[in-house]
């Protein structure tokens, strides 16, 4: 049971990883579809042979195959957005590389009231804490998983930050370990 539940979380930062590291499927095809891009269109449309796809309400998306690092959907793929709860995600690879399941997480005012109404000094493990995080967004709970992991919020954002850096995310900056704006 447990094994499922943490492959559901490395399944949840696999599709992150995916999403950051993408990679055009060649400089020509690239440099057709720049201008298409820039207008707010679906660029592989442009890609001639290749299906043309139709639009989705979402602002931006990219769906790409991580084996061949092959674009097979991509809209707005490089424009800056707001990041909202996918910065949970960073939030969660850090309390995992970071801390045991087992471990113990003590609710101080930091974290206290919003999402899942935990309480001052309720404690809760790291396995139930990235839970909270990942299926109720849970902001309370990040942010005392911050301050867990990095002694401070600005401490884990530092660790967040590094290690966006390390993983290659050059266009990356974290400001705090929910999302919100």
């Amino acid at each position: 049971m447990k094994k499922r539940k943490i492959t559901s979380v490395f399944l949840a930062l696999g599709l992150f990883a995916s999403l950051l590291f993408q990679v055009p499927i060649s400089a020509e095809e690239a440099d057709q579809s720049a201008a298409v891009e820039a207008s707010g269109t679906i660029s592989t449309n442009s890609i001639s042979g290749w299906p043309q796809a139709s639009d989705i309400s979402s602002e931006a998306a990219v769906v790409m195959e991580n084996t061949t690092n092959t674009i097979l959907y991509s809209k707005n793929a490089d424009e800056v957005l707001f990041p909202g709860s996918t910065v949970k995600i960073m939030t969660c690879l850090l309390a995992l590389e970071n801390t045991q399941l087992t471990d113990e997480v003590t609710m101080t005012a930091t974290g206290g009231g919003a999402s899942i109404s935990s309480q001052v000094d309720e404690v809760f493990t790291v396995e139930q804490c990235l839970y909270a995080i990942m299926v109720a967004s849970a902001n309370d709970i990040a942010l005392q998983i911050a301050e867990h992991v990095g002694g401070s919020v600005d401490g884990f954002v530092q660790k967040m930050n590094t290690r966006a850096q390390e993983l290659g995310c050059t266009n990356t900056v974290f400001t705090n370990p929910t999302g919100l704006p």
